[in-house]
């Protein structure tokens, strides 16, 4: 009798693939674990708090132009 047409082999042909599997995602978990534990990211995040603090600074002006527009506004309608 054959090897491959035995049910028992089909079973073991399938929890071999799964085995598999996970020891190739096991691993690749442990890599990057690994690969993650040497990132310096004090200045990237440094960069975006200096990008934030301008963003913040840009949207104040730009809202307060705005007030200041419909305040003249408001004071040229009272008048005209």
């Amino acid at each position: 009798m054959p090897l491959a047409k035995v049910a028992h082999f089909e079973g073991l042909k399938k929890i071999g693939k799964n085995v598999g599997r996970l020891t190739v995602v096991g691993g690749g978990m442990l890599a990057a674990n690994a690969s993650h534990a040497a990132l310096d990211t004090t200045d990237a995040v440094a960069a975006i708090t200096d990008a934030g603090t301008a963003i913040t600074a840009v949207g104040v002006a730009i809202l307060a132009l705005a007030g200041l527009t419909l305040a003249i506004r408001w004071t040229k309608a009272q008048f005209f």
